[in-house]
């Protein structure tokens, strides 16, 4: 690392500029995954290493992320615009998140949520009976998905203009993985 106590920047050589530049980068790897982590929200995520770069997330499997932590800026910004180190970590690097209907993270606890900052707010949007709204979400979830989860393959890759592509929604984690290890569904 270059500990430099003087501001002029001007007197610096090629070799200094660049090896600052060096330094910051390898700074910014290092400071990532904790930065994703802390966004994330989640206290279930375990530290994994995979390909010599720390991430986290809540499981490996067969060298796939499972629900990781993912930078913030991941789907609001078109590839171009995402950060050396995010591409540096994440490009065409498949991983899997799971959604499902129970749990701490699971979409029931996001609906009672979601309807009762409406409710504060704009009671007049809020479903009359919650729990009714509620089980009719839930049979809605569980037509689609019997297990009540659902295993999605994304990845930061070329193929969508925006930061992330589906690579497609599967009903059991070996088909998520059978479509990363067949290079993808379609």
């Amino acid at each position: 690392m270059i500990v430099r106590n003087d501001q002029d920047w001007a007197a610096w050589d090629f070799a200094n500029l660049q090896a600052l530049q060096l330094s910051t980068r390898q700074t910014l790897l290092g400071i990532a995954p904790y930065l994703e982590r802390l966004q994330s929200g989640r206290d279930d995520l375990r530290e994994l290493q995979v390909d010599g770069l720390l991430f986290f997330a809540v499981e490996l499997i067969e060298g796939v992320l499972v629900d990781p932590a993912l930078p913030a800026e991941f789907e609001n910004l078109v590839s171009q615009q995402h950060t050396d180190v995010c591409k540096a970590r994440w490009w065409n690097r498949p991983f899997i998140e799971r959604c499902s209907w129970e749990g701490p993270y699971g979409l029931e606890v996001s609906h009672r949520a979601s309807q009762a900052s409406i409710g504060k707010v704009f009671p007049e949007l809020a479903a009359k009976d919650v729990e009714k709204h509620i089980a009719a979400l839930k049979a809605l979830w569980f037509s689609d998905w019997p297990t009540g989860v659902r295993y999605e393959v994304c990845c930061f890759d070329s193929t969508a203009t925006g930061g992330l592509t589906s690579w497609g929604t599967f009903n059991s984690m070996p088909e998520a993985l059978g479509c990363i290890m067949g290079g993808r569904r379609w």
